[in-house]
């Protein structure tokens, strides 16, 4: 019995030291993951692509029931441009992020242009959300943009491309930035 105990003991010690040694490995580790993992910021969830399509055509679609249009690219004969914004809050929540589109075409002669307030219309420039959220139709949002697009071909496979315009009466958006060729 007495052997018994002291087997008991020296495994029970035994126990204790592998405890310790588990506390000083795991909750540094643990606490690492959580440092880490918490040092996400706003900007390492945010994505901006700017591309533009040679040969191509833009369609605007209205969204039903909404006052939000959505541009749709297919092959033709303008120079589309895209613009996009991607904010990814949860990847494995429903609602967890949102995107905005912003489209426009021009001729493809063009090496520069400059596209004001009515010619936005004519230019097909439309601006998109995709979220888990409902634009309902409403008179004063279903409005023409207002604003300025200036561009510049700077090389064969690159734009780049000032924007100030104002979107369903009240949404703004600037850039200025370099919108690279993509493949149709």
């Amino acid at each position: 019995m007495i052997l018994v105990l002291r087997n008991l003991l020296e495994l029970l010690a035994s126990l204790r030291e592998t405890m310790l040694l588990m506390k000083k490995l795991i909750f540094p580790f643990l606490l690492s993951v959580l440092i880490l993992s918490c040092n996400i910021s706003e900007k390492d969830k945010e994505r901006f692509e700017y591309n533009y399509f040679e040969s191509s055509k833009l369609e605007v679609e209205q969204l039903p029931d909404s006052y939000m249009k959505r541009g749709v690219v297919s092959q033709g004969y303008k120079t589309v441009f895209v613009y996009e914004y991607h904010f990814d809050e949860e990847a494995m929540a429903y609602d967890g992020g949102f995107s905005d589109y912003i489209y426009f075409e021009i001729d493809p002669t063009d090496d520069s242009f400059k596209i004001t307030d009515d010619e936005l219309v004519a230019a097909k420039v439309t601006y998109s959300k995709s979220c888990f959220c409902y634009f309902p139709d409403a008179a004063k949002k279903n409005v023409n943009p207002m604003g300025i697009i200036i561009g510049e071909k700077i090389s064969d496979t690159r734009w780049r491309i000032n924007l100030d315009i104002t979107f369903y009466g009240d949404v703004k958006k600037t850039f200025n930035a370099i919108f690279k060729l993509k493949g149709n």
